[in-house]
């Protein structure tokens, strides 16, 4: 025997086969008023004692980059030159975990979420939006508390030293992929014409990450470079799928998304040396 919870409504509508999905991985969309008040009762802002004990990076250029319509901005770089054609990377993720006490209820929540749900018409955070858009996103103008990872590079690619701290920084910029892809090849017209106070940031960026993916390659990484699903909405009813179409980004912005990557990999990396090193037990992606 069984019991109807719900009714979605029916089927084939967007709305109620984001719906579905959401149901089924057993995620109710609307916080608990618990967790939304937790939420609320945290700062909007970085207090003084909040950044007590840690590095204070703001005088750097960090810069986030992601997709045109990201809702959220997790992670940011910058990338400072050094002598012998040396470079220091700094890859920040802002740091939830200040804000997301262990036995509290939005860690409670954010265990039973898993993860943030993106949808074809929107997105369902794992965290609240004051936290998720708010005061753990690193929206530019603002400062924010971060985990940073800190990487000497050398000419050929290869990191010479390593270390991760608790950080202070502060975004100069909100930049997207074909913005990124359009400045690197020198078009500042129209909306990108702010690109050009980055430009040089965006070339040195640039130019690291080719470094650290020829050496990638080199230990024998894949690049699977396959095609993405795109599910394309209709004009007029917003809430009718027309199509589900393979979207594959053209090579412009495809090097605007290595530029990431590779200094993602990067530091996901360094930090898996630092806890190896430090015998700290972890979980390893491989």
């Amino acid at each position: 025997r069984g019991a109807v919870t719900r009714v979605l409504g029916a089927p084939g509508k967007l709305p109620v086969e984001g719906a579905r999905v959401v149901a089924g991985a057993g995620v109710d969309e609307p916080f608990p008023e618990l967790v939304l008040a937790a939420a609320a009762a945290l700062p909007s802002g970085v207090r003084p004692e909040d950044a007590e004990g840690r590095l204070d990076l703001r005088h750097l250029p960090f810069v986030t980059i992601d997709p045109t319509h990201a809702r959220d901005f997790d992670d940011a770089v910058v990338v400072e030159s050094l002598e012998a054609g040396r470079a220091r990377v700094w890859v920040a993720v802002a740091d939830v975990s200040h804000y997301v006490g262990a036995g509290t209820e939005l860690e409670a929540e954010a265990q039973h979420r898993g993860c943030s749900l993106y949808l074809p018409d929107r997105a369902i955070p794992m965290l609240p939006p004051a936290l998720s858009a708010g005061t753990c996103s690193l929206v530019p103008d603002e400062d924010r508390l971060a985990m940073v990872v800190c990487l000497e590079i050398d000419e050929s690619g290869r990191i010479v030293d390593q270390s991760a701290a608790a950080a202070l920084i502060h975004s100069h910029g909100r930049l997207d992929y074909s913005g990124v892809a359009a400045a690197l090849r020198g078009d500042f017209r129209g909306r990108r014409a702010g690109y050009l106070d980055h430009a040089a940031q965006l070339d040195a960026l640039r130019e690291v990450a080719a470094t650290l993916r020829g050496r990638r390659f080199g230990r024998g990484a894949l690049d699977l470079d396959l095609p993405e699903a795109e599910v394309v909405l209709d004009g007029d009813d917003p809430g009718r799928v027309r199509d589900i179409v393979q979207a594959r980004p053209d090579r412009p912005i495809r090097q605007a998304y290595n530029l990431i990557e590779e200094l993602m990999i990067a530091a996901n990396e360094a930090v898996g040396r630092l806890l190896q090193n430090a015998g700290v037990p972890t979980i390893w992606r491989t």
